[in-house]
């Protein structure tokens, strides 16, 4: 889980996956949107493979 302020983030671990190898080598490149973007697009692609159903999927970020 990552928190930060008002947000958290909670997402299944997958050992040693393509997300898991691309944050983990690029990790301090990229900005704290980008590392939820491509988390959460890689949730959002894994639960519709599974042809789940999910409502008020979302990133949002408060500006200032």
């Amino acid at each position: 889980m990552i928190q930060l302020k008002n947000y958290l983030l909670a997402v299944g671990y997958a050992d040693g996956g393509f997300l898991y190898k691309y944050l983990k080598d690029n990790f301090n490149d990229l900005f704290c949107k980008n590392k939820y973007n491509l988390t959460l697009r890689a949730y959002s692609r894994y639960i519709n493979l599974k042809n789940f159903f999910h409502r008020d999927l979302a990133l949002q970020f408060k500006s200032g």
